[in-house]
């Protein structure tokens, strides 16, 4: 049984669940939902990072760049995730109620949250909760589809509850894109603290969404395919491209393999290629697509991000690999 203590923030105003309170969820989700005016609920299985932003209810973002400035996050509480607390916070209503859930704990991971959410959508409607918006922020494509998926299971033998969840909650794919790289704490800092890129994009599907949702930061989208191959056929092929190329040549980290002329220049011509293409399927605009590929090759160059050819290799797992 979990000694970890409860969520103790009022019911007041705008909350979201955000599944999963590592460097992603607090680093980049965390401070959008934050910024908009919700009070953010973190589930999670450690219980030591519970405790920490119970006790706390704050911590504190450094934007890692040459001119490096920090953002406080306020207003954050946490729940096991494992607990009946989930279920108890989905199901209540009125002021302080959850109207958006959204995740960050990877793939793998994204399934075993079906039972909960499920159990939540139940007691919702017994409730008569309102609807919400469900978001999985997931290196992954289709992550939201999956984890509908799964949740849907869990009700197929619950006709009335899946009735209601088909009729009151929005299932939203989308892109996220934003280097969270592995963060050394500074001595005497928190351990909820952490380091991320200026730069960040979360682009999400509005055709899925049930009712308005206005969150600070989020790019509302018609036509998400396009938004999700311009990422991997730019970003992420640009960086696993460098991650391989640099590791060949000796390279430990991006920058330092960006600044080889030689390797910069097949990149560069990787992406230009990609992004004829992505330009002729999805009607971008060739200069703006331009300047979106000069833009990730200035992300690249970063050195504040301190970040790792080994961590950006695709056979690398995780966490540390959020772009």
């Amino acid at each position: 049984m979990s000694n970890a203590p409860t969520a103790t923030l009022p019911n007041l105003g705008k909350r979201a669940l955000h599944f999963g309170a590592g460097n992603i969820g607090r680093g980049f989700i965390g401070p959008l939902l934050s910024e908009s005016g919700y009070t953010v609920t973190f589930a999670d299985i450690n219980e030591r990072i519970i405790n920490l932003l119970n006790a706390a209810h704050h911590y504190s973002v450094e934007i890692l760049s040459e001119n490096q400035t920090t953002q406080i996050v306020r207003r954050v509480e946490g729940i096991i995730s494992t607990s009946p607390d989930v279920v108890d916070l989905l199901a209540r209503t009125g002021e302080g109620s959850v109207d958006i859930i959204t995740t960050s704990v990877g793939p793998f991971v994204l399934p075993r949250l079906a039972g909960a959410i499920a159990a939540g959508f139940e007691k919702r409607m017994l409730a008569n909760g309102g609807h919400l918006n469900v978001i999985a922020c997931e290196n992954m494509v289709g992550a939201t589809d999956k984890l509908a998926e799964s949740v849907l299971a869990k009700l197929a033998d619950k006709p009335d509850v899946l009735e209601w969840t088909n009729k009151n909650v929005g299932w939203a794919n989308c892109a996220v894109d934003r280097i969270v790289p592995p963060f050394e704490t500074p001595y005497g800092a928190s351990e909820l603290d952490v380091g991320v890129e200026p730069f960040f994009e979360w682009t999400v599907d509005q055709t899925k969404l049930k009712g308005e949702v206005s969150v600070k930061g989020m790019k509302l989208v018609e036509n998400l395919e396009a938004y999700v191959e311009r990422k991997l056929y730019t970003l992420n092929c640009g960086h696993a491209s460098l991650a391989y190329l640099g590791t060949l040549r000796g390279y430990r980290m991006i920058d330092d393999t960006l600044g080889d002329e030689e390797i910069r220049d097949i990149v560069q011509n990787a992406l230009l290629e990609s992004g004829r293409a992505l330009t002729k399927k999805h009607g971008f605009d060739p200069a703006e697509h331009d300047e979106y590929i000069e833009l990730i090759m200035q992300r690249f160059s970063n050195p504040v991000l301190k970040d790792d050819c080994e961590a950006r290799r695709p056979s690398a797992s995780s966490e540390a690999q959020p772009s």
